[in-house]
């Protein structure tokens, strides 16, 4: 008779809106009652109807944590000298989260379930994007690559002298010298004491020793992440 006016509408116990079009434009994020009603130019109102519904437009957000002890970082790959757990986190305040994918050094997209382990050497690196239950897909993660070395380094001393062979003692002076090498994370520090000295200190330039009598050098390298090797002498 009158004919129509407009539509009411509100979410939940919001404010209401007006709108002379049929098109209700939801943004709200998550589970909501919306409640529409249309009112004549008698003023007369419609019953309410109540509609449930949940939106989610968002993508989910992911992370990673590293469980490990941690020694270094050397040719953009930071080492561990234990075993690791990379453990994937995703989130969404949404629909919520339905799955994790991951992709290790490169391999087929692998459905992640639990917290990855790697406990032998060698460096990795891990991609990874999470999934809601629309079917939103999050930026890809790209973990920072990782590597365990659980072997210590391995150094040893040059002298350079005249060498007595028949009581082997040194007949003039006596340059030392020390190399290390390491496979996997790199040569950290060479260190050494000389006699009874109070502590070790980093080896940087050979050693010139010209007085007479008895040395005694204690000396041992680290590597990157952090494994020593066992104490070594030259007497």
């Amino acid at each position: 008779l009158s004919g129509f006016a407009k539509v009411e509408w509100w979410i939940d116990n919001g404010g209401h809106t007006n709108t002379t079009g049929l098109v209700v434009s939801l943004a709200t994020e998550g589970t909501h009652l919306l409640h529409i009603r249309a009112r004549d130019v008698a003023d007369l109102v419609s019953s309410t109807i109540d509609i449930p519904y949940s939106l989610d437009i968002n993508v989910p957000t992911i992370t990673h944590s590293i469980a490990g002890t941690f020694g270094g970082a050397n040719r953009t790959v930071n080492w561990y000298r234990t075993p690791v757990n990379l453990s994937l986190l995703a989130s969404d305040s949404g629909s919520g989260v339905a799955s994790i994918a991951y992709r290790l050094d490169g391999g087929p997209n692998t459905t992640y379930a639990s917290p990855l382990s790697f406990a032998t050497e060698g460096s990795h690196n891990v991609s990874a994007t999470a999934a809601d239950n629309v079917a939103h897909i999050s930026a890809t993660l790209n973990v920072p690559a990782f590597g365990v070395d659980l072997t210590p380094p391995t150094s040893a001393p040059t002298l350079n002298g005249a060498l007595d062979q028949d009581d082997g003692i040194y007949k003039t002076m006596v340059n030392v010298s020390f190399a290390a090498t390491d496979a996997l994370s790199g040569v950290g520090s060479n260190l050494l004491k000389i006699n009874t000295g109070s502590g070790f200190v980093p080896y940087t330039t050979r050693l010139v020793h010209n007085i007479s009598g008895n040395w005694t050098i204690a000396y041992f390298a680290t590597d990157v992440a952090g494994n020593a090797e066992p104490v070594k002498r030259i007497v």
